[in-house]
């Protein structure tokens, strides 16, 4: 029998409240959820974890959502991110 692999997603919201919010309510659904509170710290863990889907916020305090997004399709052109 094969373990199915739960679909990982990164939150990216600097509003702790809401990101929890949104992390209880996609674990709920049974994905397995992390949480970034700026964009560098996106970043750095989709680097490494490279996650199935990412959830962006545009206004964060280190950098602009749209920034993010263009440093994560540059870095990983190959990577299918939704």
């Amino acid at each position: 029998m094969t373990a199915t692999r739960r679909q990982r997603i990164l939150v990216v919201e600097d509003e702790r409240e809401l990101a929890e919010f949104l992390k209880f309510r996609l674990e709920t659904a049974g994905f397995q959820v992390d949480i970034a509170l700026c964009g560098k710290a996106a970043i750095s863990w989709a680097v490494e974890h490279q996650p199935d889907l990412v959830i962006l916020d545009l206004v964060l305090p280190d950098m602009d959502g749209h920034k993010v997004c263009q440093e994560l399709r540059r870095l990983y052109s190959f990577w299918a991110l939704p």
